[in-house]
């Protein structure tokens, strides 16, 4: 572990069952999580959901899911006065784009859900988006001009990765030179990188040798099952620059401190490039405390504290553990 890692705590499954949050498959960390969302929604006494158990076909209460009716008031937004600009963008979103609307509005532990908390508040106010990010990217971010989600150039486009490869978040931007630039954002918050490697890909592989940013464009880590999406979307980002759609660009992967799968995968990633220099590989990790502190500095500190209250506070699941030890 590393002593930028935060850890929480190892929850019993009585106390998880307790609040609807026993899942035998969670990490430490997405335990831990799903607990701290149910708190947090039992607190405001917002109705829990159920879901479809894969193993059972059966529907059961899930403590990290919201009923239908708090979803639909939007209580799975950091703030409900983001619906209107949730609403139209599904409408207007890109065709093929991977949005599954339940999981969004019920799951508490969506990263897409976060997503929309985190840059829907910047898209309306494209001052304030300049102000955080360039905090966290200054090289890069000179004004935001727009903010899309769930972005692709073109799904199935050879000129591209001929794949379905997107981005959460892709903010326009012009670089303090001048420049026409992007950020290309992946979002996690409970996800640990993994699943399945890459199939054999010549075009894949021909990006890879393109992008000038792999120590060895043709190692297999990079197509493994930890890996291939941060090294996938590199490669969008590559075909991007060199389609001439901008000048700059740099993807970043954003996740919260305690997500150790995450950002150790971050980290591995990272050993591949041939620097660790944002400007130089083209890739940057940030964790969304940095975020939240960011948010905070540029002036928008209520907003900082409802994301920090409902993704990052722990000391509520801390507080019912130490119930549980103590009984």
């Amino acid at each position: 572990m590393t002593p930028t890692e935060i850890l929480v705590p190892r929850l019993p499954p009585e106390l998880l069952r307790r609040h609807a949050c026993h899942e035998p498959t969670d990490t430490r960390y997405r335990a831990a999580a799903r607990l701290a969302q149910a708190l947090w929604r039992e607190s405001r006494g917002l109705a829990a959901g159920r879901y479809r158990d894969a193993a059972t076909g059966r529907w059961r209460r899930l403590g990290s899911r919201f009923g239908l009716r708090p979803a639909a008031a939007g209580a799975n937004l950091v703030d409900s006065i983001l619906m209107p600009l949730i609403r139209r963008e599904l409408a207007y979103c890109e065709p093929g784009a991977a949005i599954d609307e339940r999981r969004l509005w019920q799951n508490m532990l969506s990263s897409q859900a976060l997503a929309f908390s985190l840059f829907g508040p910047l898209k309306l106010n494209l001052a304030l988006a300049t102000a955080v990010l360039s905090r966290l990217a200054p090289d890069i971010i000179g004004v935001v001009n727009e903010i899309v989600f769930e972005h692709s150039p073109g799904r199935g486009d050879t000129r591209f990765t001929g794949d379905r490869t997107a981005f959460d978040v892709l903010v326009r931007c012009t670089t303090p030179t001048g420049r026409s630039a992007f950020l290309a954002i992946e979002v996690k918050y409970t996800e640990a990188p993994g699943g399945v490697g890459v199939e054999p890909c010549p075009r894949y592989d021909e990006l890879s040798r393109q992008a000038g940013v792999f120590i060895e464009p043709n190692a297999p880590t990079l197509r493994s099952g930890a890996l291939n999406q941060f090294w996938r979307q590199q490669l969008l980002a590559t075909a991007m620059l060199r389609n001439g759609l901008y000048e700059q660009g740099r993807v970043v992967v954003l996740a919260p401190l305690p997500n150790r799968q995450a950002c150790r995968a971050t980290a591995l990633y990272a050993s591949h490039l041939v620097s660790l220099d944002p400007a130089e590989a083209r890739f940057q990790a940030l964790t969304l405390e940095l975020f939240v502190s960011a948010l905070a500095e540029a002036g928008a500190e209520p907003l900082a504290d409802l994301i920090a209250e409902r993704y990052l506070d722990f000391r509520p699941a801390d507080a019912a553990l130490q119930d549980a030890l103590a009984a």
